[in-house]
């Protein structure tokens, strides 16, 4: 395998190599820049910069890598397509927040009939992409917690009561309560962050 192939410096990145991160970084940026400004639109960039979004975008492969939270990344086609994912769900994000309407506060969705038809929505399987996403954004959510919140809020996402989780984790119900309204904090003040990223 040739040193300068994507797929070894994908290799190296998994181990938290500096330097294929930099290889990437150059052999990518622009281009994952370029794909950025074209999701965003010209609305959205005055609200996110796509430079901005393609740095957040690489970080978040970074820590995925290093964290080996993706299935499927072996090589400079899994690579273009991770990153285009993150960059993706990101300008997602920023367009729907630039679609809330700030007097009332409430997401400019249409008319009920336009809504989206949720038995239509998971008719069918899940896309591995999807599902890459997902993962994404639950460990990007629960690396903000100290493990003992993140230890609850795993509990909670698995459907336990707050009576079980406070049997299980040895504490009180009013305890576990506490904990839940830290989390949601944490996560609230997480998302205002990125308003201003």
């Amino acid at each position: 395998m040739p040193e300068n192939s994507v797929t070894s410096w994908i290799a190296l990145l998994k181990g938290g190599d500096q330097v294929a991160a930099k290889l990437i970084w150059d052999r990518f940026f622009q281009r994952l820049s370029n794909f950025a400004r074209a999701k965003l639109g010209p609305d959205s960039r005055r609200a996110q910069d796509e430079e901005d979004l393609a740095v957040s975008a690489i970080h978040a492969l970074y820590l995925g890598a290093r964290e080996q939270r993706f299935r499927q990344f072996e090589n400079r086609d899994d690579l273009w397509q991770l990153l285009t994912l993150i960059v993706a769900r990101k300008a997602s994000n920023v367009r729907r927040r630039l679609d809330v309407r700030p007097e009332i506060g409430e997401c400019d969705l249409g008319r009920p009939d336009e809504l989206l038809n949720l038995d239509q929505l998971f008719a069918s399987e899940p896309s591995p992409e999807l599902l890459d996403s997902l993962d994404l954004q639950c460990h990007e959510l629960l690396s903000q917690l100290s493990e003992k919140l993140k230890q609850v809020a795993l509990l909670k996402l698995r459907g336990h009561t707050n009576e079980e989780i406070a049997q299980l984790r040895g504490r009180s119900v009013s305890t576990i309560e506490r904990y839940l309204q830290m989390i949601r904090s944490i996560w609230s003040e997480g998302s205002a962050a990125e308003d201003f990223c």
